[in-house]
């Protein structure tokens, strides 16, 4: 008897999967392009590209100005507190 409710379980299980691969495949859309417009997005894709190459570039630069911000506001603000000490003594 289990194993009858087995191979029925098996057998029903396989049909659900076959059932859902089947419509999972048949909503799937297929699209067509036209030359000029595949030229056309392979031209914004290349502008994109070069787009997001110089925006890392900039703020790369950005980071290390940044950076360099950073430490000369340390540095001051030790003169700072340097120049603080000086002057109440």
């Amino acid at each position: 008897m289990c194993l009858k409710q087995y191979c029925v379980i098996t057998a029903a299980t396989l049909c659900l999967l076959c059932c859902a691969s089947a419509s999972a495949a048949s909503s799937v859309t297929t699209y067509t392009m036209t030359a000029t417009e595949m030229a056309a997005l392979d031209s914004r894709l290349s502008l994109l590209q070069q787009q997001t190459k110089s925006t890392k570039q900039a703020l790369a630069e950005s980071q290390a100005a940044l950076s360099a911000s950073k430490a000369e506001l340390s540095k001051l603000k030790t003169e700072s507190i340097k120049l603080q000490i000086e002057l109440q003594a």
